[in-house]
Order: C-alpha cells, then sequence, then structure tokens
C-alpha cells in the first residue's frame, strides 16, 4: 500500500491480514513527504482487538499542530485493543513525540518488532509512552533518536507516568541517539519506574552514537 493520508481506525485491522510468508508494506508515495501514518485516536472500546502483525511499516511522518505532530507511524491514543508482533517499523518522523510508535492512555501489547531509524524532534525516536500500560517485549530498537541536544528526551524509548502494569523486558536497545540508559531510555522522577512499581528485565543494552 502506497499511501499519502493518515490512515484513522474507526473500527479493527481485520480487513489487513499478513503472514510472515506475505507480509503487508506500508510506504509513502514520495519518501520525503511521507505518509500520516496508521491512527487510533479514541476508537471506540467496543470494538475488538486490532492486530498489527507481520507488517512492514515505514516512512510514517506526523506534522502539523498538537495532536497530528506526534505518532509517526503509528498512534495509539485512549485505546487499548491493539497487538503490534514481529513487524519492522521504520523511517518514521515526528514534529513531536513517538516517531515510531506513540501511546498516550492506552495499554499495547508490543512484540517482536524491529524498530528502527526513527527520528523524534522532541521525544520518543522508537517509542513514546504516556500515561501507559504498554507492555514492550522482545523488540530490537535501534538507531532511533530524538532531540539529541536534550539528556532526557530518549532516543529509543521515553516513558513518561506509566501504569503499574507498564513493563519492558527481553528487548536489545542499541545504538540510540543518547550514550546511556537513562537517556535513551527515560523515565522522569515522576514516573511509577522512579518509585519501582514497574518492571523493567533482562535488557541488552549496547552501542551510541
Amino acid at each position: 500500500y502506497i499511501i499519502d493520508k493518515p490512515l484513522a481506525i474507526r473500527g479493527t485491522m481485520e480487513g489487513y491480514i499478513a503472514t510472515a510468508a506475505d507480509t503487508i508494506t506500508f510506504t509513502a508515495a514520495n519518501i520525503t513527504n511521507g505518509w500520516r501514518g496508521i491512527r487510533f485516536d479514541n476508537t471506540p472500546d467496543t470494538n475488538d482487538t486490532s492486530k498489527i502483525v507481520f507488517y512492514k511499516l515505514q516512512y510514517g511522518k506526523a506534522t502539523g499542530s498538537d495532536p497530528y505532530d506526534c505518532g509517526g507511524v503509528l498512534y495509539f491514543n485512549n485505546f487499548s485493543k491493539e497487538i503490534i508482533s514481529n513487524c519492522r517499523i521504520s523511517n518514521g518522523n515526528a514534529n513531536g513525540n513517538g516517531a515510531g510508535i506513540y501511546c498516550k492512555g492506552c495499554s499495547p501489547s508490543i512484540s517482536n518488532n524491529t524498530i528502527v531509524n526513527n527520528q523524534a524532534l522532541l521525544n520518543g525516536g522508537g517509542i513514546y509512552c504516556e500515561n501507559s500500560g504498554a507492555v514492550i517485549t522482545n523488540n530490537i530498537i535501534s538507531g532511533n533518536s530524538a532531540n539529541c541536544c536534550v539528556a532526557s528526551s530518549g532516543g529509543g524509548i521515553y516513558s513518561q507516568s506509566c501504569t503499574s502494569n507498564f513493563a519492558i523486558t527481553y528487548n536489545t536497545i542499541s545504538n540510540n541517539c543518547i550514550a546511556n540508559i537513562l537517556k535513551r531510555i527515560r523515565f522522569p522522577k515522576n514516573s511509577l519506574f522512579q518509585r519501582s512499581t514497574n518492571k523493567i528485565t533482562n535488557l541488552r543494552i549496547d552501542g551510541s552514537s
């Protein structure tokens, strides 16, 4: 699929079924201009779970005023019935937060993905989570960047005020834009991670740029 507009989901993603042998690619007609990503914005909670599985999602671009400057490739706001698995999420851009994946007020399952080469001008180059119970498991998160002039920007993952269910396990996070873990994975002082109520385990961190 070659797209130049946002794909706003009010139902589910059931019409886009992919497998390991037959992936689905969403990309931009013009990679400089990008496309506006897949957006779940206050999608009704009565909907079934949307499964984004075996997708290649690339060159999403979030521009304009809030909230359209957030979530370059995937945008989730106040809808938690999402599974993102076995996808390649790459080359996304956001003028705000979350160039690869943006999660606010929701709790998606994010597992077994490759999240690479995404760039946010503010926070969360790879993944941005706010008031979220996302479970982030067994992903490769590499080569992403955020506002590298600011130590708290979170090139790989940025977390803010997340719930006790929020978890990061068995991921490999490497070569994102800031040198150390607390900069690459940012948990501000007011976040629940500072009170040791969340889980961050079995994490491999190496490399920096």
